[in-house]
């Protein structure tokens, strides 16, 4: 009581603070295009997408070079991204500004200076990328041809100047790489050890003490090993803010009629088809085949078994020559050409040529569905979701809870809809959200805050890590009796009763993986470390206790190591290098401070 009477006291006071504050919202707002208070009070600037070490970059830069790569994706593939490619785009994008202010700091901190015999020297020695791609400097097999790139370098003619401000923007970067790269070598004993790990292989027999076989052995787990295990453990059951979700999902699908067209537009291909136009050029203008419509349509020969029942079937039943279609299957339309028939042994072969047209809605469709989706969400900021959905007869789906950035249950990874959730309090509605597959409207239905688990939530988890434990346990403590009956003199096969339990599989290398096995790294390690004859001391894998006999090691072979050397030794090289520059520029982006943005422009 005795506060709200101060308030009361002192409310004219409150109301000019406030009366102020909106002044101040509404002028800085114009001033700075749409700045909300709050923003320049805490200081945050509200043009820019992201600081880095308290320097801006500047969202209308952003989204230039977003737009950039859009295009970019839309020329190599033909397509519109959608959905998670967007976000990925928008990432690589976003990552590569972040690197590119902390090394621009670095560069400023180191001095690294260019000057202009450096940028003719690489220019003539060590041109960049960009021109060692451009067919004009390549040869007929398309490789680069440095005597054709010095020939036209030497036209007097020749503008080299955009060449030589991209050189010279690039060279800093290029030499603080190389400072870093200089110290990186690769020792002799290395490239050896590479050689031994891709190509010496050993042949082995094996006994296996497989947990899973001791399970029935052990007894039930007491409520104190329960408890005594959580209360060792229980940094393994904490878990953070969770949320929890329920969405509207209208998918992007083709109506009847643009099913329709797709249909015709097959028809019409068809008939052009067969009255003598190049079915290989149709197939390059018109198939949505991805992986073969740049080679005209072309699948080379192929058996059964290999294509789907219905395209299988047209095509092993038409003639060479013979175009037939359309052949609808779960990938849309095709149109075929069996080029040619063979048989090899028993197997009868086919060529073919094919066209393909997705089913795939058309724009009025998808703004239709838009549509639907805005109206819903306009609808659920009134009434909720629930109310809103059941008047337009939509199934309204709960997600269950997930973390911030990760898996949304029946949606996916999809980091807009996550920094939503996550930025909104318990019952807030989003905007439509568009993936590949239709649009989304989500509502924050419950929050759960960052705990630990109770054990009575991960009593039956806790009983099941100690039955395996046991079981373990069990299969050790068998492995290392038989270990002591072969130190009195035995082998393997004394160990067993029936014979067919050691094992050889077949010969592998330190990669693996083994025959029954897979790649268990304890048990190649423990082949690897052995004599021939010698047996090993037992061996925890993955599966279970293994007791490892060598039977024979592949012999050092010299002229085939002095033959691979050269290549090892540039693949170590570039992997040195990779992985060195990798871990300075991750210590970089550690030790940087960055402050992401992004949720305020993409909501």
């Amino acid at each position: 009581m005795a506060i709200m009477n101060k308030m009361r006291e002192h409310m004219a006071v409150i109301l000019f603070i406030v009366l102020l504050l909106f002044l101040a919202s509404m002028t800085i707002g114009g001033l700075v295009g749409g700045a909300n208070i709050v923003d320049i009070i805490f200081g945050r600037n509200p043009n820019a997408v992201a600081e880095v070490n308290g320097k801006n970059i500047p969202f209308d830069r952003f989204y230039r070079a977003y737009q950039q790569e859009i295009i970019n994706y839309r020329e190599q593939t033909g397509r519109e991204p959608e959905g998670f490619q967007l976000e990925t785009l928008e990432d690589q994008v976003f990552e590569g500004m972040v690197q590119n202010v902390i090394l621009t700091e670095v560069l400023r901190k180191k001095g690294i200076k260019v000057y202009d015999d450096e940028v003719v020297f690489e220019i003539f020695n060590n041109p960049p990328d960009i021109l060692r791609q451009n067919p004009v400097f390549q040869d007929s097999t398309g490789a680069f041809d440095i005597n054709r790139y010095h020939e036209i370098l030497r036209n007097p003619e020749a503008d080299w100047r955009p060449v030589e401000d991209y050189v010279r923007s690039t060279l800093p970067l290029r030499k603080l790489q190389r400072e870093i790269l200089s110290s990186v070598r690769v020792t002799e004993e290395e490239i050896r050890q590479e050689f031994l790990r891709r190509n010496a292989k050993v042949k082995v027999r094996y006994v296996v003490f497989d947990a899973q076989a001791y399970q029935s052995q052990v007894g039930p787990i007491s409520d104190e090993e329960v408890a005594k295990y959580y209360e060792q453990h229980r940094n393994e059951f904490s878990e953070p803010e969770k949320r929890r979700i329920r969405y509207v999902f209208i998918e992007n699908k083709p109506s009847p009629s643009d099913s329709a067209e797709t249909w015709q537009t097959a028809e019409d291909l068809l008939a052009r088809a067969r009255q003598g136009e190049d079915f290989a050029e149709l197939a390059k203008a018109h198939s949505e085949d991805e992986g073969t419509a740049e080679k005209g349509g072309d699948l080379g020969f192929f058996g059964r078994g290999t294509m789907v029942k219905p395209f299988e079937d047209a095509a092993f039943g038409a003639r060479p020559g013979e175009i037939v279609g359309p052949v609808q299957t779960s990938y849309g339309l095709h149109l075929i050409k069996v080029e040619a028939r063979r048989k090899e042994g028993d197997k009868e072969e086919v060529q073919a040529r094919h066209i393909l047209l997705k089913f795939k809605p058309s724009v009025q469709t998808v703004e239709a569905a838009r549509s639907r989706a805005e109206y819903i969400a306009t609808q659920a900021k009134e009434v909720g979701l629930r109310q809103a959905a059941q008047a337009e007869s939509l199934r309204v789906d709960d997600s269950g809870f997930f973390v911030e950035g990760g898996f949304i249950p029946g949606i996916g990874l999809n980091r807009r809809i996550s920094n939503f959730v996550f930025h909104n309090r318990e019952g807030a509605v989003s905007e439509v959200y568009e993936t590949e597959r239709g649009f989304y409207v989500v509502e924050v239905a419950e929050i759960q805050k960052a705990r630990v688990r109770p054990l009575e939530e991960v009593k039956a988890q806790i009983q099941a890590i100690l039955r395996q434990q046991k079981s373990f346990d069990l299969a050790g403590e068998a492995c290392r009796e038989a270990f002591e009956k072969i130190k009195r003199g035995g082998s393997l096969f004394d160990i067993v009763s029936d014979p067919a339990r050691v094992r050889e599989p077949e010969p592998f290398t330190m990669r693996g993986p083994v025959s029954g096995i897979g790649t268990d790294y304890s048990f190649i390690g423990a082949a690897f470390a052995l004599e021939p004859g010698e047996i090993s001391p037992p061996v925890k894998g993955t599966r279970g206790w293994y007791l490892v006999e060598l039977i024979s090691r592949d012999p050092f072979d010299e002229e085939a190591y002095q033959k691979a050397r050269p290549q090892l030794y540039n693949d170590l090289l570039r992997q040195k290098r990779m992985q060195a520059y990798s871990q300075w520029l991750a210590s970089l982006k550690e030790a940087a401070e960055v402050k992401d943005y992004r949720y305020y422009f993409f909501r």
